[in-house]
């Protein structure tokens, strides 16, 4: 009923909205740990720190890659409540 009042549908318990951009997720992921192994490569072989810079670099990609696809799937699920066709 607080649905019916409020003007939405059940749409919003439909579990498959939230898992659609796991691979999107994961393909950042990869591709952010694939560039901070060759950043890490280049900072090692620059200032000869042997590994640090390979884990250092990929960790820090890897975090940032994960920090953007929260922010954009904040903006696409801010972006589905507006829809007018979820209010009907």
């Amino acid at each position: 009923m607080a649905l019916i009042n409020s003007g939405r549908t059940a749409r919003i318990f439909d579990e498959k909205d939230g898992e659609s951009n796991g691979s999107l997720k994961v393909g950042l992921f990869l591709l952010s740990v694939g560039l901070g192994l060759l950043i890490g490569m280049i900072v090692d072989s620059i200032l000869h720190t042997e590994p640090t810079g390979v884990f250092v670099s990929i960790l820090v990609l890897g975090g940032m890659s994960l920090i953007i696809y929260h922010f954009y799937i904040e903006e696409v699920s801010k972006e589905r409540i507006k829809d007018p066709e979820d209010m009907v």
